[in-house]
């Protein structure tokens, strides 16, 4: 794996990941939610969202998981179960249009005369031809737009931080938990959608040059990254205006007052573009790779798996790009995306968690095999912390849905476990090996 992906493209790939929607569209619609603490949850989000990656952590220093989590998932707790947690990523697909509709947003900021649903639906379309052009071509992409992002966020703080007025964050004080601890809680919940996905990583240990070492570094580092630009952002969001003028709004109402006019399109470029730009990009290769490995076992039909001359399963990720669009095609609100994302993929992760629980009796030689060695009584800890955390997430993110939502949600769960269960039943599935402990 010479020349496979080193860490810094972990790192880029993981923080254009994880900064995406969340840090340039959620912070207005915390701020209505908890006033002035919105800042705070955010930091509080991150670090709740680090017990969240850490059993990801746990098992990357163990094995090369070819298949993404799937892999994992099939190896420990069997083929059946493996499948349903694949099938899981079917919904989440639908959230490359929620980066779309919020990229489209910012883009309409710049030219008034675009729609947003199309400029959308023209964004995710060009990053869907770049990853037919292989995951080093994707990671090269990648690369530069995480330093552009990274310069953009940079001249915000900075110019916010210029900008602060001590009689606004005097009067924002007295704004602290306008909804009591209950709003509070929602913010964080809120946040929690963008404080995560850099674990999303671990679907390129079959890319990275020292998967075992690297791929929990890069884990580590994108979470003190996201750490100080979330609660740096959420600051000077919340202090360089009243409250009642930035409570729903996204970042570029607070940037058009505090910048010059050739700095603020430079950051509407550079900061919520780019951050949308890298997680649309890293998207195809992250629902991919376990999608793909789920073609090779029989879950799926054999003919989704041909690859171009890249080694790119092309009609795969076609299909993932329509599902990514059929979302701005239809119309569907972005909170509506947002909330069912955070639902399904809190009951994807807690049979993740499970499985990692039982990673050390179940794939022989791979607690031995780890290359950080950590105490199992620290990992049984830790995991005990991030299940019931995990638990938490699931009920307070049913709690600000819709009957209807849920209804729709746990409909689709029913699907996926009765088609695992006939898929099964017809002798076509036959899940090999995907993950290495060297």
């Amino acid at each position: 794996m010479q020349n496979g992906l080193k860490l810094k493209d972990l790192v880029s790939i993981a923080t254009g990941t994880v900064i995406g929607a969340g840090i340039v569209t959620l912070i207005g619609p915390a701020i209505a939610t908890t006033g002035y603490s919105a800042w705070i949850a955010y930091g509080v989000a991150v670090l709740i969202g680090l017990t969240q990656v850490v059993p990801y952590i746990f098992l990357c220093s163990s094995v090369r998981a070819n298949g993404g989590n799937y892999s994992f998932v099939s190896a420990i707790m069997g083929d059946f179960w493996g499948g349903f947690y694949g099938l899981c990523f079917l919904l989440n697909m639908f959230c490359i249009s929620l980066f779309g509709l919020s990229m489209g947003m910012y883009i309409n900021v710049l030219f008034p005369a675009v729609d947003v649903n199309i400029a959308a639906v023209v964004v995710i379309t060009l990053f869907y031809i770049t990853n037919l052009f292989g995951v080093k071509t994707m990671a090269k992409v990648q690369d530069v737009m995480s330093v552009l992002l990274m310069v953009g966020l940079f001249l915000y703080i900075l110019t916010g931080f210029l900008n602060l007025d001590s009689a606004v964050i005097a009067a924002n004080q007295e704004q602290l938990f306008t909804a009591g601890f209950s709003g509070f809680l929602s913010a964080v919940v809120l946040f929690m959608f963008s404080t995560t996905g850099h674990y999303y990583v671990i679907n390129f240990s079959k890319d990275a040059e020292n998967a075992k070492r690297d791929i929990p570094k890069a884990i580590l580092i994108t979470t003190g990254i996201i750490f100080v630009i979330y609660t740096c952002v959420g600051f000077v969001t919340c202090n360089t205006l009243p409250l009642s003028e930035v409570s729903g709004q996204n970042l570029a109402v607070v940037a058009r007052e505090i910048m010059p006019e050739p700095l603020y399109y430079a950051f509407i470029v550079g900061g919520p573009i780019m951050a949308l730009f890298t997680t649309i990009n890293s998207n195809f290769a992250i629902y991919g790779t376990p999608w793909m490995k789920m073609i090779q076992d029989g879950w799926f039909p054999e003919k989704l798996a041909k690859t171009n001359r890249h080694g790119i399963p092309y009609i795969l990720y076609t299909f993932i790009y329509v599902l990514g669009i059929i979302p701005l095609l239809l119309g569907i609100p972005l909170g509506t995306i947002v909330d069912n994302n955070i639902f399904i993929d809190s009951f994807g992760e807690l049979l993740a968690f499970i499985a990692i629980w039982r990673y050390p009796a179940k794939i022989e030689g791979a607690w031995d095999n780890r290359y950080y060695k950590y105490p199992m009584a620290f990992f049984k800890v830790v995991m005990c912390i991030s299940i019931g955390l995990r638990l938490g997430m699931i009920l307070l993110s049913a709690r600000d849905l819709t009957p209807v939502l849920i209804g729709f949600t746990l409909g689709a769960l029913i699907l996926f476990f009765v088609y695992c269960k006939w898929r099964y039943s017809t002798g076509k599935v036959h899940v090999s090996k995907s993950y290495e402990l060297q």
